[in-house]
């Protein structure tokens, strides 16, 4: 079955998506109940695809492409396995048990949010995992952008270079 416009279900205090639309023509909002799966969530999303703040602790079943945002902040994940390949505008999955960004989506049209997970060090794995967003949200207060990034990642890429004979400037070690 298919929807051509909105289909929200957030806030219903839903245990499961069975009898879900397969298709929906815009947006898909199941966030604020008290899912623990995606079984029988839609194969295909237009727009944008909310499922934060639920009990969810997999992603297993995403569609592979969202046309808008993805929302999957708030929920129990440890891995951002199944996660959408393809995320057009922004990716959220901050508050989760995440200690790696492997399985994230590359490329992100928008904002990718992680903070508030137990990464030890957010900003090694955006670069590892090759992550490209206009703008990051890595920790509470600490946003960067795709510019920002990129010096990050020639900074770091020198550092390594130097190894123990890095330079230090007054007040920065290179």
């Amino acid at each position: 079955e298919s929807v051509s416009k909105k289909f929200w279900c957030h806030n219903n205090e839903l245990t499961s998506l069975k009898h879900c639309p397969g298709n929906i023509g815009h947006s898909f909002l199941c966030n604020r109940n008290h899912l623990t799966s995606l079984e029988y969530c839609p194969s295909a999303i237009v727009d944008s695809f909310w499922c934060s703040d639920n009990n969810l602790t997999s992603l297993d079943h995403c569609p592979k492409t969202i046309g808008g945002d993805f929302c999957c902040h708030n929920n129990q994940l440890t891995s951002l396995k199944c996660c959408p390949e393809i995320i057009s505008r922004s990716f959220w999955c901050s508050g989760n048990k995440l200690t790696d960004l492997a399985h994230a989506p590359r490329n992100v049209g928008e904002s990718f949010a992680c903070e508030g997970n137990p990464i030890e060090d957010t900003l090694s794995e955006i670069i590892v995992n090759n992550i490209i967003a206009k703008n990051y949200q890595i920790s509470e207060g600490t946003r960067l952008t795709l510019a920002e990034l990129e010096i990050e990642k020639r900074r770091r890429n020198i550092q390594r270079q130097l190894g123990p004979f890095a330079i230090t400037v007054p007040g920065r070690k290179i």
